[in-house]
């Protein structure tokens, strides 16, 4: 079994529970979820056969733990009002050594000019600013949707990051384009690598990049191999569509004028590091 094809089986595995989980909820995802549950039977079996003759490692682990928690952080939700799991979620995803492993790739090659202006996309927790700033001393800003800046907890979170790290953080909302005016054509490293910021899709997010980052800015984006069943309606509980193949993202970043392309897979999600020509 290749190495990504795993991860697909995993989620597969955890979609009984979600829908079980999400049934006692009113939360929308249950229509998704419940659109496959005639499937569900064959798809898990299938998936637990092949995982049953597979070669597993701490990485797969990890990862159904995490999403497994995920799954009942989110419906807490709907069932509690309350968003601290979902917001502890949030950041054991970026922990998690797959995830990890892509952002310090992406670190370890990212050259900015003094006192660069960077912004991540749709953050709860802004961690990839933090990581950023304690090796570059960036001007930074965030940029999310409403229902992220105006949750009591997600803005808690962000206030948070901002005084541990001193971020000097400036956030605007994203439905709103006129507050961000002024940094068009001016962000030097455009972000986007958590879930929150998959869920914009592949187009909203490549467009924000070519309207925001200036001329050799760097884009740092994170997106899911999430074509196949098991991934597919596993994410989209976090409203993430379906993300174009790999070949198809590569070619948008040539025709929207980004060169040194380079990317890095891990497991199902795939980070790539571009410059805006």
């Amino acid at each position: 079994m290749s190495y990504p094809e795993a991860f697909h089986d995993i989620a597969v595995t955890l979609l009984p529970e979600a829908l079980a989980t999400f049934r006692k909820t009113s939360a929308p995802q249950l229509l998704d979820l419940a659109s496959i549950e005639k499937l569900l039977p064959s798809l898990v079996t299938s998936a637990t056969t092949r995982l049953n003759n597979a070669q597993l490692g701490i990485e797969h682990k990890e990862f159904q733990e995490i999403f497994q928690y995920g799954i009942t952080a989110y419906s807490e939700v709907y069932l509690e009002g309350d968003w601290r799991p979902y917001l502890l979620f949030a950041e054991l995803f970026n922990k998690m050594a797959l995830v990890e492993n892509l952002q310090e790739w992406a670190l370890n090659i990212l050259s900015v000019p003094q006192s660069a202006v960077a912004v991540e996309v749709n953050p709860v927790a802004p961690i990839m600013l933090a990581k950023m700033n304690s090796r570059f001393n960036t001007n930074n800003h965030v940029l999310a949707e409403r229902w992220i800046l105006q949750n009591t907890i997600f803005r808690e979170a962000i206030e948070e990051y901002n005084r541990k790290y001193n971020l000097n953080l400036k956030a605007f909302t994203l439905e709103t384009p006129e507050q961000f005016s002024s940094l068009a054509t001016n962000i030097d490293v455009f972000v986007s690598s958590s879930l929150e910021a998959m869920s914009l899709g592949w187009r909203t997010v490549l467009d924000l990049a070519v309207k925001l980052l200036k001329r050799r800015g760097t884009l740092i984006t994170m997106f899911p191999d999430n074509a196949r069943e098991g991934l597919r309606t596993l994410l989209k509980i976090w409203k993430i569509p379906e993300y174009p193949p790999l070949e198809k993202i590569l070619r948008d970043l040539q025709d929207a004028r980004f060169t040194q392309i380079r990317y890095h897979v891990q497991g199902p999600f795939t980070l790539i590091y571009a410059q805006k020509r």
